[in-house]
């Protein structure tokens, strides 16, 4: 029984290390990945100035920043802003 015990705390010892060298592995190629994609947007992005295509360029742009949504603020009677989605319905 205790032999059982220390043989499958050693797999699972193997088992961890190997766990982990994979998981550096995965993310050594995310980063990678993400820094290959970058480079070629960046590549798009000159490509388009260079041609004067300056919707293509605006769009590559907006997808390297990401969207934001602005919210407009609305302000109550009392001169105060709604701070809650259902005052601005009310208002």
């Amino acid at each position: 029984m205790k032999l059982q015990a220390k043989v499958m705390g050693r797999d699972l010892e193997t088992i961890k290390v190997k766990y982990k060298e994979k998981d550096k592995e995965v993310n050594k190629r995310c980063k990678a990945d993400k820094q290959q994609w970058f480079d070629n947007k960046a590549k798009e992005a000159e490509n388009a100035a260079n041609t004067g295509n300056s919707k293509r360029l605006f769009d590559i742009v907006k997808e390297l920043t990401g969207h934001r949504i602005q919210r407009t603020h609305i302000k109550l009677a009392n001169g105060k802003f709604a701070k809650m989605h259902n005052e601005e319905i009310k208002r």
